[in-house]
């Protein structure tokens, strides 16, 4: 929920690829996992300080399905709750705590209808910028949730 990471993008990635509080996401040729949009879902991702990765054995699709069942033990009185729901949380709560709409929607790879394929491709954030603003949510998550 503090990433707007999508379940795959999170259970893919190795140790390597967290360093000062950047996840990068990109292709896993070991693993065969890519993806969903090559050219929005490449890109560095803000990650606060706790942030840990899960370390397992078992393919992305199977970690998926066994923290979807979790969920579903844990959140009993909302039937429609889903891993991916979490995703739309973090754009939720990015609005909530005032962040750049750019900036969050890079961070979260979605792609933009506003713009070309070409435009969409150019000007990616600097990893301060994308810190700033994911912090703008950790902060707001902290202060009015927790």
């Amino acid at each position: 929920m503090m990433t707007g990471l999508r379940a795959g993008e999170y259970f893919s990635r190795d140790p390597e690829d967290l360093k000062d509080g950047i996840l990068r996401e990109d292709e896993k040729k070991k693993i065969n996992w890519r993806p969903k949009y090559y050219s929005s879902s490449v890109r560095n991702v803000a990650v606060p300080d706790e942030f840990v990765l899960y370390d397992s054995p078992k393919k992305v699709g199977t970690c998926i399905r066994d923290v979807g069942l979790q969920l579903r033990e844990n959140i009993t009185d909302d039937p429609t709750a889903s891993l991916h729901s979490i995703r739309h949380t973090f754009l939720t709560l990015s609005r909530l705590a005032g962040c750049d709409t750019a900036v969050i929607t890079a961070q979260t790879g979605y792609h933009s209808k506003d713009t070309s394929r070409v435009a969409q491709q150019y000007g990616q954030f600097p990893d301060e910028v994308l810190i700033r603003e994911a912090t703008k949510v950790w902060d707001y998550v902290y202060d009015k949730i927790l």
